[in-house]
């Protein structure tokens, strides 16, 4: 793929493949790709830094999902390429998502996924009966979802255009994740090419953004505000309390401030879920020029 080679990209997530007898075509062979199954190949990774390790993980891969332990220097984390069927039941697919997010719980998992559900929630026009099932999904599961509002769609053939490709993650994750978009790029498929970059360890640390940033704040975003500040928060506390069985935030809150004396991390960890959240609900203001 041009694209690809032209910026460099270390891993392809590619759904619904060109497919040749039965498996995916059309790929360069000096990479590595990987498929899963005994039917047609619906989707496949294609993995072109030599400096990322992958590992097949057989028990959560077959045709239409490939999951893969993939490690580059001291970051390990899970990352699933997922095909949704529209005319299975839903619920096949989410026993997948839920046996791939307990494999995942430590290293943290990303999801690109071809969900064939539609929803307002991920930027989409309408939602459907499929996008209310993954939406309540997603937030059960205090998952985050890391498409952007777009002039562009994520999926557009001769019938219509809509956004059914999803870019999921897990809160130990999220902060790994940037510069989610759409590109402009022909993708050679109805598909559009989504990118985003991919902290490591080293990375993350280092190039943590310090400059202020200012939020568009707007009476009609407050509501969405609200859902993420309690997901993001729930999910941080989760982290470090889900071994005690609290099932209330408040609950865990009121303990983890009475038990954890580290109070410079907790307002770290408070900040950065006000970060995220208002990244989440609102525009960023541009910076003003000082003369």
């Amino acid at each position: 793929m041009k694209y690809a080679a032209d910026n460099k990209v270390d891993i392809i997530c590619i759904p619904e493949p060109y497919i040749y007898q039965g498996r995916a075509a059309g790929l360069d062979s000096k990479y590595r790709t990987y498929t899963a199954g005994e039917a047609q190949s619906r989707t496949a990774i294609t993995i072109r830094n030599k400096e990322v390790d992958a590992m097949l993980i057989s028990q959560l891969s077959d045709e239409d999902n490939i999951t893969l332990e993939i490690t580059r220097g001291d970051t390990t984390l899970i990352l699933a390429s997922m095909y949704w069927d529209r005319q299975k039941p839903i619920e096949q697919d989410l026993t997948k998502f839920d046996k791939i997010l307990k494999h995942g719980i430590r290293e943290g998992v990303i999801i690109a996924m071809d969900s064939n559900a539609r929803s307002t929630t991920w930027h989409d026009t309408t939602t459907n009966n499929r996008g209310k099932q993954l939406e309540e999904y997603i937030m059960s599961k205090q998952l985050h979802i890391m498409n952007e509002p777009s002039t562009k769609t994520t999926f557009e053939n001769r019938i219509g255009k809509s956004n059914i490709d999803l870019t999921l993650a897990t809160s130990n994750v999220l902060r790994r994740i940037t510069d989610w978009s759409i590109s402009d790029e022909k993708s050679n498929s109805d598909h559009s090419i989504i990118s985003y970059d991919i902290k490591t360890s080293n990375n993350h640390k280092n190039n943590t953004n310090t400059k202020e940033r200012k939020f568009g704040v707007h009476s009609v975003n407050t509501e969405k505000y609200k859902e993420n500040i309690h997901r993001t928060v729930e999910s941080i506390i989760w982290e470090r309390s889900k071994e005690n069985g609290e099932d209330d935030l408040d609950t865990r809150l009121y303990e983890r401030i009475l038990k954890d004396n580290q109070t410079e991390k907790q307002m770290e960890d408070f900040s950065e879920a006000m970060r995220i959240a208002c990244e989440q609900s609102f525009k960023t203001k541009k910076a003003r020029k000082t003369p």
